[in-house]
C-alpha cells in the first residue's frame, strides 16, 4: 500500500498515518488512546507526567518547520501537524471543521519536546460557508484555501472571516507562499505551476513543464523542481519565469527529499539511490557518498547531513556536506529523519520517534499513538 498523497510505501506503518507527510491513511483508524514515553540511552520508557486533555493529540516536536522568517502551516483536520510553532499565532492550530474557522490551543512541553492540541480549547474564528478541499494554509493574518463548493479555486480571507477574496478561476491545489506571492498548480491547464500575487494582481504561469508537486523548492528568487517532462531531471528557474534552466542530466528520485542549502542543491539519484549534490548554477556535481539512503529520507544541519545507511541496516549517519567525515550515530533504524530545535528527530516503521543531540548524544525515545 502507498499513500495517496506523498507515493510512500507504507508496508509495516501504524497508527494511521503516512511517516512520511502526515497524511491518513485510507481504511486504517488512528488508535484510541494517546500515550507517550520518554527514555533516555536505556531504552526503558516510562510514562511522562503533564497536562490532560478531554480530546488531544500528542504530536512531536518533529512535526515542526520555521521556513525562513515566516511559518506556513499546511495541514488538514486529521493529518499530523506538518511542522508548525505554537509561539506563532497565538499559540493556536487553524483548521477548518463544521463550516469554520478554528484555532486549538497548542501547548509546548520543552522536557520531551512534544506538541499537544487541546481541542477542548478552542476557538471559532470565523465561518466559513463553502467546503475547503484539501489543505489550509496560514501565512501572517491570512488564510489561503481552494473552494470545494467553487470547482476548488483559489480563496484567501483574514483569519476572521473579513476581507475574503477570489484569486483566480483556476482549480488550484499544492499551495505556498513565499513572500507576497502564492504558488499553485493550475489543474485546468495540466497541473502546470502558476503564481499570483497575494491580491490577487498579475496571475501568470511560471512554466510549461509537469513538474512534481511533493517535491519542489522554492528559495529566494528562484524555483528547484523536478521536470516530468524530461525523465525527472532537476530544474530552475526564476520567480519571474526567467533563466530556465536544466541542473543536471542525473534522474532525481521524486519520492526523495530535495534540499537547497547555500550555493548547493541536494538530491537522491533515482537510478542508484545515493545522495548527490550540485550547484546552483548546475556545475561541480557530486556523489557525496556510497551508501544508499534509506527510505529517501535525510536531514541537514549546519555543515552535516544526516541519514539512514541502507547499506547497514537503515542504521543512523551523518557526514560532512562536502561527504567527507563519515561517522556511525547509532543502531537505531531510520525511516524518516528530520531537523527540530538543534536536534535530529527520526522515526522507524513502527512509529516510533527518537530525538538526539547532533553529535549523537541525548538520545530519547518517544512512543506517540493518535487519539484522532
Amino acid at each position: 500500500m502507498f499513500c495517496s498523497k506523498c507515493g510512500k510505501d507504507l508496508t509495516g506503518v501504524q497508527g494511521g498515518f503516512c511517516s512520511n507527510c502526515g497524511a491518513k491513511i485510507a481504511g486504517v483508524q488512528p488508535s484510541q488512546k494517546a500515550v507517550e514515553t520518554d527514555a533516555a540511552n536505556t531504552g526503558t520508557a516510562k510514562k511522562k507526567k503533564g497536562i490532560k486533555f478531554p480530546a488531544k493529540i500528542i504530536i512531536p516536536a518533529a512535526a515542526v518547520l520555521l521556513i525562513g522568517v515566516g511559518v506556513f502551516l499546511f495541514f488538514g483536520r486529521n493529518t499530523a501537524i506538518d511542522k508548525i510553532s505554537p509561539k506563532i499565532s497565538g499559540g493556536r492550530f487553524y483548521y477548518f471543521e463544521n463550516g469554520g474557522i478554528y484555532g486549538a490551543k497548542v501547548y509546548y512541553n520543552k522536557d520531551d519536546e512534544s506538541y499537544r492540541i487541546d481541542y477542548s480549547d478552542k476557538r471559532k474564528f470565523s465561518d466559513v460557508k463553502e467546503k475547503v478541499f484539501g489543505d489550509l494554509l496560514v501565512d501572517g493574518k491570512r488564510v489561503y484555501y481552494s473552494n470545494e463548493d467553487d470547482g476548488r479555486k483559489l480563496y484567501t480571507m483574514k483569519i476572521n472571516g473579513s476581507d475574503r477574496r477570489k484569486l483566480t478561476d483556476a482549480y488550484s491545489i499544492g499551495l505556498q507562499v513565499a513572500g507576497n506571492r502564492v504558488y499553485y498548480f493550475n489543474m485546468d491547464d495540466g497541473g502546470k505551476l502558476y503564481t499570483i500575487k497575494a491580491n490577487g494582481s498579475d496571475r501568470r504561469k511560471l512554466i510549461d513543464d509537469r513538474i512534481n508537486m511533493n517535491n519542489f523548492k522554492i528559495d529566494g528568487n528562484k524555483v528547484y523542481y523536478i521536470n516530468n517532462d524530461d525523465g525527472g531531471k532537476l530544474y530552475t528557474i526564476k520567480t519571474n519565469g526567467s533563466d530556465r534552466r536544466k541542473l543536471t542530466d542525473s534522474r532525481v528520485d521524486s519520492l526523495g527529499n530535495l534540499k537547497v542549502a547555500g550555493n548547493r542543491v541536494y538530491y537522491i539519484n533515482k537510478d542508484d539511490k545515493r545522495l548527490y549534490s550540485i550547484k546552483t548554477d548546475g556545475s561541480d556535481e557530486r556523489k557525496l557518498i556510497d551508501d544508499e539512503i534509506q527510505s529517501r529520507s535525510f536531514c541537514m544541519i549546519g555543515n552535516r547531513i544526516y541519514y539512514g545507511n541502507g547499506n547497514d541496516g537503515g542504521k543512523l549517519y551523518t557526514i560532512k556536506t562536502d561527504g567527507s567525515d563519515k561517522r556511525k550515530l547509532n543502531d537505531d533504524v531510520i525511516e524518516t529523519i528530520w531537523v527540530d530545535n538543534n536536534r535530529i528527530t527520526y522515526s522507524n516503521n513502527v512509529q516510533t520517534y527518537y530525538s538526539i543531540k547532533t553529535d549523537g548524544s541525548d538520545r530519547k525515545l518517544k512512543v506517540i499513538e493518535w487519539t484522532r
